[in-house]
């Protein structure tokens, strides 16, 4: 059996302008895995030089461990747990000419008694010809994320609101933090009120993931100009097959 896909992001990771012009990709941009002990899948990533140089590729596994509430990577053979471990590239070295494209696969088991949830594929990138200056090498890394259960136990703040200025608009702030075992992926909406309870817009939080102990915050911008007086905010939540609505309220001078 193998592990089934729950959420696989198509969205192409761009990075900054690299040699003279153009930029690398790589698809999907991150995938979210669940299964069992044992099981294990193939996914196919895509890779693609848009710049005007010869680019040589290494790929790299790394373990991706939650500490202090932040995320760092650990070369797989330097973790006591090891998802990277099993994991296995098709390939790891290639070189890609300026427009073409590369399909790498790569095979991820899940072992038994492990607590990581989550590794990164690393596609590092560096120019083939010799170039005035400092040779520059980019990394293009995509998370995996694998969940054994539907154990997901989220903490949400109060959401805290900064009014909208001259210059700026309102801005809608929900912290969060991962308390459970398995990956969150968290979405939602953000509905502003009037002071008789007429919604007068409603604004999109930014998708997140966190890993089990991990900590972070969910942004969302109103997209208009809002009258002075008192509103109120209801945040729509979505992660782990549920719902949950957090509210506050704040004054538009």
């Amino acid at each position: 059996m193998k592990l089934t896909i729950l959420a696989l992001y198509f969205s192409t990771l761009l990075l900054t302008p690299f040699a003279h012009g153009g930029q690398i990709t790589v698809s999907p941009a991150a995938i979210s895995l669940k299964g069992s002990a044992g099981q294990a899948t193939t996914q196919t990533f895509r890779v693609r030089n848009f710049t005007d140089s010869v680019l040589r590729f290494v790929v790299e596994i790394s373990d991706v461990k939650v500490k202090d509430g932040k995320r760092i990577f650990i070369p797989a053979d330097q973790a006591t747990e090891s998802l990277a471990s099993m994991s296995i590239a098709a390939l790891t070295t290639f070189e890609l000419q300026p427009g073409e494209e590369q399909l790498v696969p790569v095979t991820f088991v899940l072992p038994r008694l492990v607590t990581s949830r989550a590794l990164v594929v690393f596609f590092c990138a560096q120019q083939t010809q010799a170039v005035e200056g400092p040779r520059i090498q980019m990394n293009l890394g995509v998370v995996v994320d694998f969940s054994i259960s539907d154990e997901v136990d989220l903490r949400l703040d109060a959401p805290e609101i900064t009014p909208p200025t001259v210059n700026t608009n309102a801005l809608v702030t929900e912290r969060m933090a991962n308390e459970g075992p398995e990956p969150a992926n968290v979405r939602g909406i953000a509905a502003f009120l009037d002071a008789h309870g007429k919604i007068v817009g409603k604004a999109t939080f930014d998708h997140k993931r966190l890993l089990p102990g991990e900590q972070d915050a969910l942004h969302a911008e109103y997209p208009g100009a809002l009258s002075s007086g008192l509103y109120r905010v209801l945040c729509s939540l979505e992660y782990g097959g549920r719902t949950v609505t957090k509210s506050t309220e704040f004054i538009v001078p």
